[in-house]
């Protein structure tokens, strides 16, 4: 079930809370990503784990840029949309603070493998999430029609 488009002054305020809901949840997924690499650097952890941080950081990035850039939340139901939002949500917890938590640890016991299980996790949130909310992106007519005026000429 579809809205009405975004040409309403309710649309543009929706579309704006939920901007303001991606920029809160990725600056907790950023911050949480800083104290582990914080909690990596205290405990002189190999470089490979720091690696596995600014990687996420990347993949964070591109995630969140891809939802701001493409979503359109008046597209999709309230029920939907709350729903997208806690999946969202579990990306900064439990999905990042389990990272933070985890490098805390990396030196001790089982340390590197829940450490390296965690950013696991959280990698496997970031592509699911970019996947169910493709469903809901934003269609380009001009790039589809190129796209089709092409592929009628091959």
């Amino acid at each position: 079930m579809k809205k009405e488009k975004q040409s309403n002054p309710d649309n543009r305020e929706l579309q704006n809370e939920f901007r303001a809901f991606l920029q809160t949840v990725k600056e907790n997924v950023h911050l949480y990503l800083w104290y582990a690499l914080s909690a990596l650097a205290d405990r002189n952890a190999d470089r490979k784990f720091e690696a596995k941080i600014y990687s996420l950081f990347g993949n964070v990035a591109s995630t969140f840029l891809l939802i701001e850039t493409n979503f359109d939340p008046s597209l999709v139901t309230l029920d939907l949309l709350n729903f997208l939002k806690d999946r969202i949500t579990k990306i900064g917890s439990p999905g990042a603070y389990d990272v933070m938590g985890n490098a805390s640890i990396v030196t001790q016991g089982d340390g590197e493998r829940l450490f390296m299980n965690s950013v696991g996790r959280l990698e496997t949130m970031l592509t699911e999430i970019r996947s169910e909310l493709s469903k809901f992106f934003k269609k380009d007519e001009m790039f589809e029609a190129a796209v089709s005026e092409a592929m009628k000429n091959r």
